[in-house]
């Protein structure tokens, strides 16, 4: 299973029967995602939105498929390297952008994902959950930003 990685978000798991997009299916209670095919769009049951609260999915994002490297400042969701080995924090923007490990990303900004209102996530959402309990999710967190602001991750269910 692979990173979600950078800055400040929330992690939405979104167990409702309405769908507002693509769901994920559970077989047998268990789900393993790995995102290292982020360069065809992000798995399904999966998206990037703003805004989400207890009584609103917020509002869709754009994912940019591309590989990016973790320096890369313009804002929004990315396709960016596992920051797992081989590569190491001084890893190089060509090497990342090579390497076959992909996480998802997030590069916030002033003008994107830095107020209350506009709070990014990265969203899960699993088909008929009916029956399902003690569901517990494990993710791998990876801080790249200034220490001054302190990271958050809230789950909301």
């Amino acid at each position: 299973m692979r990173t979600i990685t950078k800055s400040l978000f929330f992690i939405a798991l979104t167990f409702n029967l309405a769908s507002i997009f693509g769901q994920a299916t559970l077989s047998q209670f268990s789900y393993v995602q790995n995102f290292d095919n982020l360069a065809s769009g992000l798995p399904e049951g999966w998206s990037v939105r703003i805004g989400a609260s207890s009584t609103s999915n917020g509002t869709a994002q754009t994912f940019n498929t591309d590989a990016i490297s973790w320096s890369t400042t313009s804002a929004g969701f990315r396709n960016v390297a596992s920051a797992e080995a081989p590569l190491s924090a001084d890893a190089t923007p060509a090497t990342q952008e090579q390497s076959s490990d992909r996480a998802l990303g997030l590069r916030q900004t002033a003008a994107f994902g830095d107020a209350a209102a506009d709070l990014p996530i990265f969203s899960f959402q699993i088909e008929n959950t009916q029956g399902i309990f003690d569901f517990s999710l494990n993710f791998k967190l990876m801080q790249c930003q200034n220490l001054e602001k302190p990271i958050q991750t809230t789950p909301i269910s």
